[in-house]
C-alpha cells in the first residue's frame, strides 16, 4: 500500500466514523420522537424509521472494522520488510 492508498484508506476511515455518529443522532431522534408522537401509527412509523438507522449503523460498524483491519494487516506487513532495510 503506497502512502497515496494509505491516505485515501484512514479518509475513509474517518468519513465512516462520522457516518456512524450520525446514524446514532438519527436513531435518538426517531426514537425519541417516537415516544412523543400520539397516534399509534404515527409512533410505528417513527420506530421503524430509528430501526433503519440502527442498521445503517450496523453495517456502516462492519464496513469500518474491515477498513481498519485491513490497514493493521498492510502496516504489520510493511513494517516486517522495514525491519529488513
Amino acid at each position: 500500500m503506497n502512502c497515496e492508498e494509505k491516505e485515501i484508506k484512514n479518509i475513509m476511515i474517518e468519513i465512516l466514523k462520522v457516518a456512524i455518529e450520525r446514524e446514532k443522532d438519527s436513531f435518538d431522534y426517531y426514537y425519541s420522537a417516537s415516544l412523543k408522537a400520539c397516534e399509534p401509527s404515527i409512533q410505528k412509523f417513527l420506530l421503524e424509521l430509528a430501526e433503519m438507522e440502527k442498521e445503517h449503523r450496523r453495517l456502516l460498524e462492519e464496513k469500518l472494522k474491515e477498513l481498519e483491519a485491513e490497514v493493521s494487516i498492510l502496516n504489520g506487513i510493511r513494517s516486517s520488510f522495514e525491519y529488513y532495510e
